[in-house]
């Protein structure tokens, strides 16, 4: 229920539009970061005199995982796509960019580097200082790490843990809101969803998802079941996500081929798209029992979920090759 009132607390900035939705996203990161740099502080001088293991490069990287473990590895990598996408993603999702060819790019470069520098400080800390089945059967890490060395303050990362699950959600809808935006406008969606208001705020998209994401609450609560199987398309999430960056790959490879890209950057796009698609084949196979999922049922919703896709994808007529231009 308190979810179902957040999304309609988070309809009100993005009806109000782009830059009001990114000022307050603003002030909400203003806190996570503020809050997370204290406990980083915090923990970084408790070393050595609150450590429940020692310190080893096996934090890093576990070389057990090469030796029977690598599926386990490849469906980490998948859920980490999900955890890691979405800061950059808000900044090509929109439209309303000054230098939409630089600035979406550079600010989701910009994002990527810090949260993954977030991640690398963070994680190790928590892994010395913190029991490992503590951490592995906690919903919340952060928490269960900062009651292991600050037991008075854990109240304050749970703030932290707020301001950044009650941003994300928003710039989900955001994200969404514009793509059904796009989409209304390329007919490949009802024209009425590319409507707008005075601000520029594609009005009928955002109430559309908000309906959608209350529908989705409402269902969860009548069912565990169902709950179960929400919570299987959330996961299945990064295997989609590393799909796409996949797909922008072979579109590089595509433009070095046409001569927009040097070689190298094709090279690189060549090991980064065989990478992600090697990822999603591994990672498949072994995401399903991570989860406490059969497999089958894993390998069934995904494909479900790509055959709708595709339906989509052929029903439109425009279906058609876009080579961006390049030139300013």
């Amino acid at each position: 229920m308190v979810g179902i009132g957040w999304v309609l607390v988070a309809t009100v900035p993005l009806l109000l539009g782009a830059k009001p939705t990114a000022k307050i996203t603003e002030a909400f990161l203003a806190v996570e970061i503020v809050v997370l740099s204290f406990f980083i502080l915090v923990g970084l001088a408790d070393l050595g005199n609150h450590n429940v293991k020692p310190i080893s490069t096996s934090i890093f990287l576990d070389p057990s995982f090469f030796n029977g473990k690598f599926l386990r590895l490849a469906a980490t990598m998948v859920i980490v796509a999900t955890i890691l996408d979405g800061w950059e993603i808000d900044s090509y999702a929109s439209e309303e960019a000054k230098k939409p060819r630089q600035w979406p790019g550079l600010s989701g470069i910009i994002g990527l580097v810090s949260v993954f520098m977030i991640y690398l400080i963070t994680m190790p800390i928590m892994a010395v200082e913190t029991p490992e089945a503590a951490l592995s059967s906690s919903v919340d890490p952060l928490a269960t790490w900062a009651s292991f060395v600050i037991p008075g303050y854990v109240w304050t990362i749970d703030i932290a843990v707020i301001a950044s699950t009650a941003s994300s959600l928003w710039l989900t809808a955001y994200i969404l809101s514009r793509v059904w935006f796009s989409a209304g406008r390329e007919g490949l969606l009802p024209h009425w969803f590319s409507s707008t208001r005075v601000n520029g705020s594609p009005w009928i998209a955002i109430l559309a998802i908000t309906a959608l994401e209350i529908l989705v609450q409402l269902i969860q609560l009548s069912s565990s079941s169902l709950q179960s199987f929400f919570g299987l398309v959330l996961t299945s999430a990064g295997a989609f996500l590393l799909l796409e960056f996949g797909m922008d790959s072979l579109t590089v490879i595509y433009m070095t081929i046409k001569g927009k890209f040097s070689y190298l950057i094709g090279v690189v796009a060549g090991a980064t798209a065989t990478f992600m698609f090697s990822a999603v084949i591994l990672g498949i196979a072994e995401a399903g029992t991570a989860f406490n999922i059969p497999p089958l049922y894993y390998v069934l919703a995904l494909m479900f979920m790509l055959s709708l896709g595709g339906i989509f994808i052929l029903r439109s007529r425009k279906l058609r090759l876009i080579e961006p231009d390049l030139e300013e």
